[in-house]
């Protein structure tokens, strides 16, 4: 083939890969079958008309092609840049050596300048120092922008603090590689930068002031540990000079400084204390190799309040504050004045003394929050006997804090008084005393602790108690632990991925203080180990606590407890949702009988059903429960075939109205004289019945667990739910069984979820659960209340009565009870829908009992429940 235009040419070739360049000086791969050389392709007869005839031809158009032999600024630069480079190593080794001269400007400047900042912490770092403290930053900045567990993927994260963090060693940089900008934006390290005094922006890589400006600081929040250093990057103008870097920064008239001031008539470096406007020279030396337009490194140990000054990688003094000023600053920063436009900062780093990690037992006076790009959440602790110690290989070879129990605290920037809040930690107590995870600066703010009987504990600090927990947290075991509390006083306890109780009681947080970790209003101190914590503004779902409470646990060694799966032998199938409606006994009933389903059953008025199943049908609903009655049977009101017929009267009416049947076969508080084996006979008997029809959704083997703990033993209830289930499993393998509110004495909805113990005690006989949900009163039901449940289990579940009661209730509080209940239902994956408490009642239906007429204070919020 030839590189001619239009001209077409061949050859006979050999067997080989080949890649054939012509004057176009671009592959063009084509197949063989086995390897060949460049020089088979020539001497087997070229085409006359190829762009080359010789071997030395053809390597003399592949040099072109692809050799560049001019040696350019631009080549050198690229090589340079290559740290793999054997130019680069030879460079760096000279470098290292201190030997001057042998980079250009340009060349030093960008290429040099941001990894100086970097080594300069380490003072005189190696190549592989420089590496290092790379690879810590970067870790910080996937910390931050999410790589690894990263809570952040939950919406309303507060604050984030790990242990694991104090051991990384950039606590913010920036090399400016963005767009042009005439403000700062965000930092290579996440962190947001802040112009306090005019501005400073972003040309060619640089921060510069812009023409025109006499005056500019920008600042970076950057939270630290005890001791740490600030570098700068800074290339000085042509002419004149003056750069000042922000080692401790409150605000733009209480500040320490280092002032670099190259004007001709004032050289000088210089480490100024400004209090309030009034400027304190600490020290002032002399501006020996400060050169104009050459790019130069500013380093300052901060060590408490003494402070070390470098100028490129020569120090310059040893000197101490006596005024131990700002000593809880969390910022940094630099500016330009004097009309400096020509200066620009190349390189900006804040990292810990030790470069990339601290030594076991170092005290810690700030522990960075990474939650936040500002770290607004962040505190600082400035007594020496007050700070935690950072250990190091505990909790899963992982970091934590260890607070002695005496006086160890590490304030917060986080306030002590949040209308809705969610708490995760990973402590491990050391002993049996009552210690704060995380509390209160005062009186009247949050506090949640440890009680000396392991008990988790939320009050409202030297005021009240809120509630807790049902479980104790074991001393001296790793644990993840969490709280949740909202506005409507509904609060929840966690522990290793369990619920661990909750209740309500509404208190309103009155301190406007922050948050201390480790202590409350400066007692009940934490003594053990404190690894990670985590603060949300509301409550999480289900899903969104488990994965918060799963990383933690896996990346700290807390084993999850195996959840409840949603593998049975009949899964529940749902197409859509379940809405449905409750069929309740008329007054007449009630007044025959004490027991209102017995003169349900009892009486049995057709039309009364019928008029339930309308109405129901009519307000969207596709399925409808009723409740059966054992006594009924057992005291011989009526027989055993007159209770089947009506049941089946029932489904077939059902069925014929496109409506699915939810049955539930009894109550506890109902069994009269009857023996459980009676039961279990009687419902197997009903479920022969049953089984046959085809609008059959369910079956409840027991309404109301928890109502029966007033008449049976907890372990006798379990063990009759066992027994129904199993009977009813022999004669109808295929129907999904459940039972109602496992829960026993919980008045509260979040209580019926919380109880965990109950729903892992009856799991092994039913398919799904049933929680019923009758608010008290409006806004006491929120989408996170079912967060417990679905923590412990994937099982699916339904809102088996879902009412408001009317006496005494508006007609705008009831639609809103019902609209909490529809949003917790769709924000709760499990929740396969919700069957409304009644269709005719006079207190609660939809229709009432004595007009027959429709209930508007709820329709319209039915009405918005999906349906199939």
């Amino acid at each position: 083939m030839s590189a001619s235009t239009n001209v077409q040419g061949s050859v006979v070739l050999p067997e080989g890969p080949w890649e054939v360049y012509g004057i176009a000086k671009t592959p063009m791969p084509f197949d063989v079958t086995t390897s060949a050389n460049l020089k088979d392709l020539i001497v087997h007869n070229l085409p006359g008309n190829a762009p080359v005839t010789t071997l030395s031809q053809a390597v003399a158009a592949w040099m072109d092609a692809n050799v560049n032999t001019e040696v350019t600024d631009t080549l050198m630069s690229e090589l340079l840049a290559d740290e793999g480079s054997d130019a680069r190593a030879a460079v760096d080794a000279r470098v290292a050596a201190g030997t001057a001269g042998l980079l250009s400007e340009a060349v030093a400047e960008n290429t040099y300048a941001p990894q100086s900042v970097v080594a300069a912490v380490a003072a005189k770092a190696t190549p592989a120092d420089v590496a290092a403290a790379r690879n810590a930053a970067q870790a910080y900045t996937d910390k931050k922008l999410g790589a690894g567990f990263n809570p952040a993927v939950v919406p309303n994260l507060q604050a984030w603090f790990d242990a694991a963090n104090l051991t990384v060693g950039a606590y913010g940089f920036d090399t400016f590689g963005r767009a042009n900008s005439s403000t700062l934006g965000t930092s290579a390290s996440g962190l947001a930068w802040t112009n306090n005094v005019n501005n400073i922006g972003i040309v060619s890589g640089r921060a510069m002031m812009p023409s025109g400006t006499s005056d500019a600081i920008a600042t970076l929040a950057s939270t630290r540990a005890s001791d740490y250093a600030v570098d700068a990057a800074v290339k000085l103008g042509p002419s004149s000079a003056s750069f000042s870097m922000y080692v401790r920064y409150t605000a733009s008239n209480n500040h320490i400084k280092l002032v670099a001031r190259h004007t001709g008539a004032s050289n000088f470096l210089q480490l100024v204390a400004t209090v309030d406007g009034v400027e304190t020279s600490l020290w002032t030396g002399s501006s020996a190799g400060l050169v104009l337009d050459t790019t130069h490194q500013l380093h300052v140990e901060v060590l408490g309040n003494t402070y070390r000054v470098y100028l490129d990688r020569t120090l310059k003094t040893t000197t101490t504050d006596s005024g131990s000023n700002f000593p809880t600053s969390t910022v940094t920063g630099f500016g330009f004045n004097n009309s400096d436009n020509a200066s620009a900062c190349v390189g900006f780093f804040v990292a810990p003394i030790s470069l990339y990690a601290l030594p076991d037992s170092t005290p810690i006076s700030g522990w960075p929050e990474i939650a936040k790009a500002t770290s607004l959440q962040a505190g600082a602790q400035a007594t020496a006997a007050a700070k935690p110690t950072l250990k190091l290989g505990i909790q899963s070879n992982q970091a934590v804090l260890r607070f002695d129990g005496t006086d160890d605290t590490m304030p917060t920037r986080v306030p002590a008084n949040p209308a809705e809040v969610t708490i995760v930690a990973v402590v491990q107590h050391a002993e049996a005393q009552t210690g704060t995870i995380i509390g209160s600066g005062g009186t009247g703010g949050l506090q949640w602790r440890i009680n000396a009987s392991g008990t988790m504990e939320l009050l409202k600090a030297n005021t009240a108690s809120i509630g807790q927990s049902a479980l104790s947290v074991p001393v001296g075991a790793v644990a993840v632990v969490a709280v949740v509390y909202d506005s409507t006083g509904t609060y929840s306890f966690y522990l290793n991925g369990k619920p661990a109780g909750g209740g309500v009681n509404a208190q309103t947080f009155t301190a406007s203080t922050f948050l201390t970790i480790g202590a409350t209003a400066g007692s009940e101190f934490f003594n053990g180990d404190i690894g990670e914590l985590v603060v949300f503004t509301r409550g999480l779902t289900g899903p969104e606590l488990r994965s918060i409470m799963g990383g933690l646990a896996s990346k700290r060694g807390v084993v999850m407890p195996q959840r409840i799966l949603s593998e049975t032998p009949a899964p529940l199938v749902v197409n859509g949702y379940v809405k449905g409606s409750n069929i309740h006994p008329k007054a007449a009933d009630l007044s025959t009988y004490a027991n209102a389903w017995r003169g349900l059953w009892g009486n049995w008025d057709w039309t009364w059903i019928k008029r339930s199943v309308d109405r129901a049908k009519a307000q969207g609903a596709n399925t409808i429960r009723l409740i059966g009655d054992v006594q009924t049977v057992a005291d011989g009101v009526i027989s055993q075939a007159t209770y089947l017929s009506q049941l089946e009267q029932w489904v077939d009416y059902c069925a014929s109205e496109d409506l699915k049947v939810y049955a539930c076969l009894g109550d506890p508080t109902h069994y009269s004289s009857a023996t459980p084996a009676y039961i279990a006979d009687w419902y197997a008997t009903q479920a022969e019945l049953l089984v046959e029809k085809d609008n059959l959704l369910a079956m409840e083997l027991m309404n109301e667990v928890g109502n029966g703990a007033k008449f049976f033993p907890e372990s006798m209830l379990a063990a009759m739910v066992a027994q129904f289930s199993a009977a009813v499993r022999a004669v109808a393998p295929n129907i999904p069984l459940s039972v109602s509110d496992p829960s026993h004495g919980n008045a509260t909805v979040v209580g019926k979820f919380t109880d965990g113990a109950r729903l892992l005690t009856y799991a092994p006989y039913v398919d799904f659960f049933d929680i019923h949900v009758y608010p008290k009163t409006s806004l006491t039901f929120r989408p996170w209340h079912t967060a417990a449940y679905e923590l412990v289990s994937d099982r699916p579940l339904i809102f088996g009565e879902v009412g408001a009661y009317r006496p005494g209730n508006t007609a705008v509080t009831m639609a809103a009870q019902y609209e909490e209940a529809r949003q917790a239902m769709l924000a709760t994956p499990s929740v396969k829908g919700a069957i409304q408490w009644a269709a005719v009642n006079n207190d609660f239906g939809l229709y009432d009992e004595t007009t027959d007429t429709l209930q508007t204070d709820i329709a319209s919020a039915w009405a918005a429940f999906p349906a199939g």
